[in-house]
């Protein structure tokens, strides 16, 4: 007999901001400190981060990163939940 397992259920991951920032440790960020994402919802971050960086010529270790990744994260947790949502937040914030 064969158990059957269901894997389509994954536990939400606490990689917060080394994450999304590789070369900067994580050590910018100690509000996020009790948050989870998922691996889905960090790749939708790290895909409008990484474009927003390609669009504005910034590196993504550099401190303007650090401050849009953190945007991306308040913006994430206030429903905007795409990489689209995010990027058209991301502008709206800067012009404002």
């Amino acid at each position: 007999m064969v158990a059957l397992v269901d894997h389509s259920f994954r536990a939400p991951v606490d990689r917060g901001f080394p994450a999304l920032l590789p070369g900067c440790g994580g050590h910018a960020v100690s509000l996020l400190v009790n948050s989870s994402f998922s691996p889905e919802d960090l790749d939708v971050l790290r895909s409008a981060l990484d474009a927003w960086c390609a669009e504005q010529r910034v590196d993504i270790k550099s401190v303007e990163a650090q401050f849009a990744a953190s945007a991306v994260l308040d913006l994430y947790q206030a429903g905007h939940d795409s990489r689209e949502k995010l990027l058209h937040a991301l502008h709206d914030r800067k012009a404002a």
